[in-house]
């Protein structure tokens, strides 16, 4: 089966193009040039293939997006899609939106670490609907004293939340949480500290189907337990034992993504998963183990990474905020491998 994604370089050179039919081949359907003045962190896929990307950006292609924007399917900026005044902190220098995700209805979460959006007074996390507007039906009130690097929507419209937080509403929550439909805290889900230790917290978190949920981020040891940067949570939020990812990531992993098998992608800044040399993107398998099938055989410079991996429908699948090199060596390109 062919595995597509879209490649998104640091600031300097926005975003590259969908990599399409036979290893290396640009889709040249897909041009979102390289007028993104600022850094994408995150990158989420609809099902009409239209794509939502966020970061630290305040124009894509000449059009004023602070911090969020939708793509069409061939890059281009979607302008039914306009998230007003967008994401802003007035004062703190650093109101970037670390975190997209799209509900089955098509509203988008937004995480980040803003404190208004579209000039409504939003702590950390938002709610916009289809058009881009603010949803003002969902209201995390005081929201998150901290950093939101990670959001993603169970299949019952709840909202896990992960970052460096140890608050939210004024209740303890270390490092994630999850928040009902309307925003409010969802006092059934408490991890207590499952993410213990590293500098950075939780950077993603990806639903399963079953209600389980991967974590990844800096941490070394989740609940005591030793989970290198990655594992995974039952419903309710406590360790699953079942998913063992052996000596995991040497580095951070920064983002996760479920696919239909179950097997799992994950993005950071790790050069080895499990023993094995995996330049920052590798795929494990259901039960934590690494997938030996899949190795893209290319390399995402450490100082950028892969920031975020996303699902496309029919299986591709998207990476951002990433700097490759080609298979031959040598410079920066915009290619990749389809498997």
């Amino acid at each position: 089966m062919k595995r597509r994604f879209i490649v998104t370089l640091p600031a300097y050179l926005g975003l590259a193009s969908v990599l399409h039919a036979a290893p290396g081949d640009v889709d040249l359907t897909f041009d979102a040039g390289s007028r993104v003045n600022g850094t994408v962190y995150s990158v989420a896929t609809q099902a009409d293939g239209k794509v939502i990307i966020g970061g630290s950006f305040t124009t894509v292609r000449g059009a004023a997006r602070n911090r969020i924007a939708r793509l069409n399917a061939d890059g281009t900026v979607d302008d039914t899609f306009h998230p007003g005044k967008g994401a802003g902190a007035p004062g703190s220098g650093n109101p970037d939106v670390h975190s997209v995700a799209v509900q089955s209805d098509g509203k988008v979460l937004v995480g980040g670490y803003f404190t208004v959006i579209n000039g409504t007074s939003r702590n950390g996390v938002a709610r916009l609907n289809a058009d881009g507007s603010l949803d003002e039906m969902f209201n995390p009130s005081t929201g998150p004293d901290d950093l939101v690097n990670a959001v993603a929507v169970q299949p019952d419209g709840k909202v896990l939340a992960g970052g460096i937080l140890f608050t939210i509403n004024g209740t303890s929550r270390y490092y994630m949480t999850r928040l009902n439909t309307d925003g409010s805290l969802d006092s059934t889900f408490n991890p207590g500290t499952k993410a213990v230790s590293g500098v950075g917290g939780v950077s993603g978190v990806a639903m399963q189907p079953d209600g389980k949920m991967l974590v990844a981020g800096y941490f070394t040891t989740i609940d005591g337990t030793s989970g290198n940067r990655i594992g995974r949570l039952n419903a309710d939020g406590s360790l699953d034992i079942a998913f063992n990812p052996r000596s995991g990531a040497d580095d951070a992993v920064l983002s996760v993504a479920v696919q239909p098998d179950g097997k799992v992608l994950a993005g950071g800044l790790f050069t080895t998963i499990n023993g094995t040399n995996r330049n920052s993107i590798a795929r494990l398998n259901a039960d934590g183990s690494l997938d030996g099938t899949f190795d893209p055989a290319i390399e995402a410079k450490r100082f950028s990474g892969v920031h975020a991996v996303a699902l496309q429908t029919g299986g591709n699948w998207m990476a951002a905020n990433c700097r490759w090199k080609s298979r031959a060596g040598g410079g920066v390109a915009s290619t990749g491998f389809v498997n």
